[in-house]
């Protein structure tokens, strides 16, 4: 029966896929930063690499599944030098949902320039390669069109991403876009067009005694689906324990926690409590993600063990 459901589901996505929400959300954007703008690779001016992964409807066969795995850095570099640094980085990513997957492959650069006082200026551009694909398992005796016309597809266009970011040790601010080159998927017979999708970062630490307080907000919009806003607030302690509440605009309740572990790695788990109409036992989303910094916890000049104030408060 569930099987069935998701049969359903594609059927319905497919025609719609270039009217909605085209892209993946995270609940811990705060860590993914760098796979929604290239202007992140190399903010830290050290080696970043993190992996994530989001299981949604769980109790479904074939339920969302999106997973990545990103690397960044840049020469090791104090955030407020005067002199100009690049950023180079790469991010890979897949988005499925029972018979269709999405995969993407792309790199980044990124120039990094002190602007005034502590506050540093990135431009950055993600180029790369998507493919998506629609599994053929209806063999030749289907009756629906959409689902024919569709089925076996495996279609790949370019990928690119512009981003700018603004930022100090306290806070940082950034807008990219995604998917700037329009493209037709054709999928169902008809014009689906894979759209513009256009986010805001913005993020404040407040230090107190061994704690920061991170108030973080995401915003993602794209004509002619819903704007998609996230708000997180979390407290993290000494850098080693964090915990978080966030709201996801009408759609959910989010709670998060965060381990530091053999020095140089964190793992963050988050829990979505759904609030919109289809809350049952199986829309609850579950997502894990792992970073490993080379980052000294005095990068930006707080002694070893205290509350590391760094370039960019994003890590």
């Amino acid at each position: 029966m569930r099987s069935f459901a998701f049969y359903i589901l594609t059927l319905f996505l497919i025609p719609i896929i270039g009217r909605g929400q085209q892209t993946a959300q995270y609940t811990q954007f705060y860590v993914n930063n760098f796979g929604y703008n290239p202007a992140f690779a190399g903010a830290t001016g050290c080696i970043d690499f993190t992996f994530g992964g989001k299981y949604q409807w769980m109790g479904f066969e074939g339920a969302p599944r999106d997973m990545f795995v990103s690397v960044h850095g840049s020469k090791v570099q104090k955030y407020h030098t005067n002199k100009g640094r690049w950023g180079f980085g790469g991010y890979i990513e897949q988005d499925r949902i029972h018979l269709t997957t999405r995969n993407i492959f792309k790199g980044a650069v990124a120039y990094h320039k002190r602007l005034f006082g502590r506050t540093n200026g990135a431009a950055g551009l993600f180029f790369g390669l998507e493919q998506y694909a629609v599994d053929d398992v209806f063999g030749n005796f289907n009756a629906d069109p959409v689902l024919v016309s569709a089925a076996g597809a495996n279609l790949l266009y370019p990928e690119f991403m512009p981003g700018v970011l603004l930022y100090n040790n306290r806070w940082y601010m950034g807008v990219s876009v995604n998917q700037v080159y329009p493209h037709d998927t054709k999928l169902g017979g008809g014009e689906h067009k894979l759209r513009n999708h256009y986010y805001f970062t913005y993020s404040h630490n407040s230090f107190v005694n061994d704690w920061i307080i991170k108030k973080s907000l995401f915003v993602k919009f794209a004509r002619l689906a819903p704007v998609v806003a996230d708000a997180n607030i979390s407290w993290e302690y000494r850098k080693k324990f964090t915990f978080g509440l966030g709201y996801r605009l009408g759609e959910a309740a989010m709670a998060n926690i965060m381990f530091k572990l053999f020095g140089n790695m964190k793992i963050g788990y988050a829990f979505d409590f759904p609030l919109n109409k289809i809350k049952n036992t199986y829309s609850y989303s579950h997502e894990i993600m792992i970073r490993f910094s080379k980052c000294p916890d005095d990068i930006g000049g707080a002694p070893r063990g205290k509350v590391n104030k760094v370039a960019c408060p994003s890590f």
